[in-house]
């Protein structure tokens, strides 16, 4: 059995040559549960190999071939996948979808090991727009329904409708604390919404550094 981890290690140390540019130990354990939302990998007597991802207890998810480079596709289709979020944290739309560009990234990474790894990820990720198009401004940040303001430092206002939420802001260095559930309606009779203080959130984020506190403003 200690041959088959042999082979899973250096397969994984030839690719991940190709992917960061440098050789990488194996990242996971075998048979050891990471049950912080990660993953480990599994095999048997008859060669079948297992990529199971647990969280809190529960099996998430079970991938199961007897081909190692199908193993290793899962692997680094996973890594690619986490390479393109965080690009995309770091180049995020505001209202775009944010698989429009994290989506052709996770390609962009996998072909550096295989160009048919990349042409494999891009119908796969075809199949998931197929089921769930591109959403775009979910949150309606470009609706004209709604406005915001700031009538102070301390004060950032949401209008809708003839409603008029006054949400808590408290400056901080070169931004502010914003506090999503410290809310006064200030006029009409609706009740603020969720979807309110996150129109509001994003609205501040375009004009400095903002930290969120869900809490009541003291």
């Amino acid at each position: 059995m200690i041959e088959i981890e042999t082979k899973i290690k250096e397969r994984y140390a030839q690719l991940s040559e190709l992917f960061f540019g440098h050789r990488k130990e194996f990242p996971f354990k075998f048979f050891v549960r990471d049950d912080g939302g990660g993953c480990h990998v599994e095999y048997d007597a008859t060669g079948k190999l297992s990529l199971v991802g647990t969280d809190r207890g529960n099996e998430t998810y079970r991938d199961e071939t007897y081909d190692l480079n199908e193993l290793m596709y899962w692997i680094f289709r996973n890594l690619a996948f986490s390479v393109a979020q965080a690009y995309e944290f770091k180049h995020r739309h505001p209202t775009d979808d944010s698989r429009r560009i994290w989506f052709p990234k996770a390609i962009e990474e996998i072909s550096k090991i295989s160009d048919d790894w990349g042409v494999r990820m891009k119908k796969e990720q075809d199949e998931i727009l197929l089921k769930h198009p591109f959403n775009d401004d979910p949150f309606g940040l470009l609706s004209p329904d709604w406005t915001a303001s700031m009538p102070n430092k301390y004060t950032v206002r949401y209008e809708e409708a003839g409603s008029i939420f006054d949400y808590d802001l408290e400056p901080a260095g070169d931004g502010a604390i914003f506090y999503r559930n410290s809310v006064r309606v200030s006029a009409g009779n609706k009740a603020p919404e969720p979807i309110h203080a996150v129109r509001v959130e994003e609205w501040l984020k375009k004009k400095f550094r903002v930290e969120v506190n869900c809490g009541q403003n003291q």
